[in-house]
């Protein structure tokens, strides 16, 4: 990179920076105003510096109230709320934050607080997001404030698009949202428009099987007419249709019930272990449990040990859990996912994964299926941050390159050696836009030419605390 694009980037960089850090005045400007009306007019005043601090932002009377109680938590996380003035944590961040105090994990957040600021500045604002859930997962939540900022379990919005179109939204369960997903795409496949005909032939079908018991009312008679010929779509619903398959990925002890890991749900996120064991329990949820090798060691031993006699639920547990985040990734369940090569040493600069031999495949340019699948498990998405382009419409990349002339001097093919990679993300790297590493729990650290540096984390992973 020149030296005239290098000074361009490190605007459009330092810009950013600054985009945060005049949020951050905006929001301090804003609270001290509030603060200060607060304390010296009454209630009635109290609500018209909230009017004139909307009119001020430009914004409405319910946003700039919304706005002012993002900043107010931040009183509460002292090590966020310096990350925030300094510009390194975006607006977006803040109020992803807020809408989880919202929601009783105000404690819950005040205990994270540094940890929440390492990832707020490090990773994107999606996936901030998410990786923020995960954290909160192992809380219970308070009871919500009373501010009434808790939005109801379920609603329907409707948002205007251009050109008379519309967006309609509606809140459900994640089983609900990936089912449903899954349906859509069986009845519509390579159709993306053909998803919101199903959608809006399966509600008319269901309002007309509301009404069908009804009277008909008569009609007078006339000839009929030739019917048109029915245009052909792929989204025709059928009575018939093969209910989807969707993924879940958990491990056997949070299966159990002696762990509190969550599972991932392919296509939505990460669940609680509740919610991943309730699932996993169902006949149409497909699910990959992986386990450690030190794990099955240690159930082995414990059978052997006890010389016939029952093994006890309790003896069984602390076999477990003595070895839960130990050991190598193996996979159970469905004949066509099997075992892969595990992760010897996360960090392999040559793409050996620590291997002193390379285990069975790893020669072979091309990964099997069973890697495949349990690759594009680990990762859900494209590992470029912010991009979410689930794993399986993206390709699989050697992260040190496979050589084709000598497959033992190159990157071996092995669950550490390879990601999920969309591809334009693919051809960055292969133009050496981008450098990309692995390390230790599939963290994937991303270089750009320019000098910048991310990280981006897996959909699944051990659990370190």
């Amino acid at each position: 990179m020149d030296a005239e694009a290098s000074e361009l980037l490190s605007r459009v960089q330092s810009g950013t920076r600054e985009v945060n850090q005049a949020w951050a005045a905006r929001l301090d400007d804003g609270l001290a105003y509030y603060r200060y009306v607060s304390s010296n007019e009454d209630e009635h005043g109290t609500r018209a510096a909230a009017c004139e601090i909307a009119v001020a932002w430009r914004c409405t009377t319910g946003q700039a109230d919304h706005l002012l109680r993002c900043r107010r938590l931040l009183d509460h996380l002292p090590e966020l709320a310096e990350a925030f003035s300094a510009g390194e944590v975006s607006i977006e961040k803040l109020k992803a934050l807020y809408h989880r105090a919202s929601r009783g994990y105000r404690d819950a957040l005040m205990d994270l607080d540094g940890v929440l600021a390492e990832d707020a500045m490090l990773l994107g604002d999606n996936t901030f997001a998410e990786e923020l859930d995960r954290h909160l997962m192992p809380f219970e939540p308070d009871r919500p404030d009373d501010d009434g900022a808790v939005d109801p379990m379920r609603r329907v919005t409707v948002r205007r698009r251009a050109d008379g179109m519309a967006s309609l939204t509606t809140g459900c369960t994640a089983e609900e949202a990936i089912r449903a997903k899954a349906q859509l795409e069986e009845m519509a496949l390579d159709d993306p428009a053909g998803e919101v005909d199903a959608v809006l032939d399966a509600i008319a079908n269901a309002n007309a099987a509301a009404t069908e018991d009804a009277e008909p009312e008569p009609e007078p008679e006339v000839e009929p007419e030739p019917e048109p010929a029915a245009r052909p779509s792929a989204a025709a619903p059928s009575r018939t249709a093969k209910r989807a398959w969707t993924e879940l990925v958990l491990d056997l002890p949070t299966l159990l019930g002696l762990s509190k890991d969550p599972g991932y749900l392919l296509g939505y996120g990460s669940l609680d272990c509740d919610q991943s064991r309730s699932l996993a329990g169902r006949s149409r949820w497909r699910a990959l449990v992986t386990i450690g090798e030190d794990a099955i060691a240690a159930l082995v031993e414990l059978i052997n040990a006890a010389q016939g006699r029952p093994v006890t639920a309790e003896e069984l547990t602390v076999a477990l859990m003595n070895a839960v985040d130990n050991g190598d990734r193996l996979v159970l369940g469905e004949k066509d996912v099997g075992p892969a090569p595990p992760v010897k040493a996360p960090h392999s600069k040559d793409g050996h994964g620590g291997w002193k031999r390379p285990p069975r495949g790893a020669l072979k340019y091309k990964p099997g299926r069973k890697l495949a699948r349990l690759i594009r498990a680990l990762d859900g998405t494209c590992r470029f941050s912010g991009c979410k382009k689930p794993a399986k419409d993206c390709e699989i990349d050697h992260i040190v390159p496979f050589n084709h002339d000598n497959p033992m001097a190159g990157g071996w093919t092995i669950e550490s050696n390879l990601a999920c990679l969309c591809k334009e993300h693919h051809d960055l790297k292969t133009r050496g836009i981008i450098r990309v590493e692995m390390r230790g729990n599939r963290e994937y650290w991303i270089d750009t030419r320019a000098g910048q540096r991310v990280v981006t984390k897996p959909a699944v992973r051990r659990q370190t605390g």
